[in-house]
Parts: C-alpha cells; sequence; structure tokens
C-alpha cells in the first residue's frame, strides 16, 4: 500500500532497478482478463512487442501502468479496443495507452490529473473511488523525472502518454529480444490486434 503522506510529502524513496518494462505491462493487463473479456475488448500493440527495459522502481511502474489499464479497461465502450505503444529511446522510454469509447470533455482534460479528481465526472459512469488513480500516476512519473500528458476526443478515444528517463545506456537488440515466437506463445487472456488473427 503506498504511503500518501510520504508521496506528498515527497519522501517517498525509490528503490532504482534496470527492469523489463514489457513484462510489467502484460503483467498488470492479466489482472483484467474477466472484465476484457466480458467487453470483449480488442488489444493493440503486443503483437511484435519485444523487451524494453528501464531504469525506475519497478513496484511503483507497475502501480502506474496498473492505474492506466484500470482506467482503460473502466471507460473503454463494448467491443472497442486498449491500444498500447513503446518507443524506446537513447535517452527515456515512452509509452502510451489509447482506448475507444467516450474519451474526456474537453474542459475536464487540465483537470484528470488533481487530487481527488474524479474522471467519471465526465463520463456519468462509475461513481466509486476516491478519485486517486491518475494523481498518483502524475506524482509517481513525476518522481521518476518524466512527464504525463492526456489527450482525448469526444466518442472517439482517449489517450495517456508518458515517458521516463534512462539512467543506464540502453542495451543492445541483442540484450533486449524478447522471440516473437515467445511473444506469441504467451498466455494472454484477451484478443489480439488483426495483425496476429
Amino acid at each position: 500500500m503506498l504511503d500518501l503522506s510520504k508521496i506528498d510529502n515527497g519522501e517517498l524513496k525509490l528503490n532504482y532497478q534496470n527492469f523489463d518494462f514489457v513484462s510489467t505491462l502484460i503483467s498488470a493487463l492479466v489482472t483484467f482478463e474477466a472484465e476484457i473479456e466480458r467487453k470483449n475488448i480488442e488489444i493493440r500493440g503486443l503483437e511484435d512487442m519485444q523487451s524494453v527495459y528501464i531504469d525506475g522502481d519497478a513496484d511503483l511502474i507497475h502501480q502506474v501502468v496498473y492505474n492506466l489499464i484500470e482506467n482503460a479497461v473502466k471507460f473503454v465502450n463494448e467491443n472497442g479496443y486498449i491500444q498500447f505503444i513503446i518507443n524506446d529511446l537513447p535517452d527515456k522510454t515512452e509509452f502510451a495507452i489509447i482506448n475507444s469509447g467516450h474519451g474526456i470533455d474537453k474542459n475536464d482534460l487540465g483537470l484528470v490529473f488533481d487530487k481527488f479528481y474524479k474522471t467519471d465526472k465526465s463520463r456519468s459512469i462509475d461513481k466509486k473511488g476516491m478519485g486517486l488513480g491518475l494523481y498518483l500516476v502524475k506524482t509517481i512519473i513525476g518522481l521518476h523525472g518524466g512527464k504525463i500528458t492526456v489527450s482525448s476526443e469526444i466518442n472517439k478515444y482517449c489517450r495517456f502518454d508518458f515517458y521516463i528517463p534512462r539512467k543506464t545506456p540502453k542495451k543492445s537488440r541483442h540484450e533486449n529480444k524478447v522471440s516473437k515466437l515467445e511473444n506469441k506463445n504467451a498466455k494472454l487472456p484477451f484478443k489480439k490486434g488483426d495483425s496476429e488473427k
């Protein structure tokens, strides 16, 4: 359980590691198996994804990814899609998660990361929760020296983009590589994008 007082006071110490972000992503994603199947959500972007190593606190980054996926699964429309994009650069790693659906009203975009602000205010569904999810996401990413942004178009999509700076030299493609066969054989509880059909 995260200590919110330590986060707010800037006292939270990061346990930096060099770890596989893609493994963290998949680990968080499978948590939502039942809801993904119930809503018949198409998962895009995993088809040819290879390992990407980042520098950060593995537990806190898992919390970031979990919260963003939870948000996407909650608000994606039935028979819609959730898409993942990772861009591994020499000085940082960029990540995006996009979901189809109602989106976020323009007037609310600047407020979604505020503490206790509930994104579902603008979506008229699911009034439960304290509204800390996206606040924690922004705070944790900020502690890592990164930044997160949100964009949306009503009745089309919602997209969150963030980056984490690199502290160690980028590994070679050979060191990073996860075989496509290994990815394809991973037990994922949802349908993949069209390129896998």
